[in-house]
């Protein structure tokens, strides 16, 4: 992957989640709790159970892919707000058809349902046909904008 590839994409992603890039959290293992080494900001507890709901993100992702095929549009958890996941539909499915979410994650895990313009998918599509436009030209760029509001 190209500069101007990496690029486009933190352009894009940056606009998809709607939110900054958390700072890095570093963390001692789980045996230096009990020497009274603790991570901040958050509390370790807080931490490592965030680490367990972020293991179960895969599976939850194969399974909106698999089950909401065209309406799934991404997701991202929002570290800066408690370890809030939130999932992007083109249209919001019944609270019967996410029952597999609260299953997956844990009942106690926070969830937010957003309604997006445009589906992940569709956003790569778009840096994909930028990434190969910028490549093929010689010429300088200054500057690149776009229409999505």
């Amino acid at each position: 992957m190209n500069l101007s590839r990496k690029l486009l994409s933190l352009f894009v992603i940056g606009a998809l989640t709607l939110s900054a890039i958390p700072s890095q959290i570093q963390a001692q293992t789980k045996e230096s709790h009990s020497q009274g080494k603790y991570v901040t900001p958050i509390e370790s507890e807080e931490f490592w159970k965030r680490i367990e709901v972020q293991e179960r993100i895969p599976k939850l992702i194969k399974f909106l892919e698999n089950e909401f095929e065209g309406n799934f549009a991404g997701l991202y958890v929002d570290q800066e707000n408690g370890g809030v996941i939130n999932i992007g539909f083109l249209s919001i499915p019944s609270d019967d058809q996410l029952i597999e979410v609260s299953k997956t994650l844990g009942k106690d895990v926070k969830v937010k349902y957003n309604e997006v313009k445009y589906s992940r998918k569709s956003l790569e599509s778009i840096v994909d046909e930028l990434s190969s436009t910028i490549d093929e030209t010689d010429d300088e760029i200054g500057s690149i904008s776009s229409s999505f509001a």
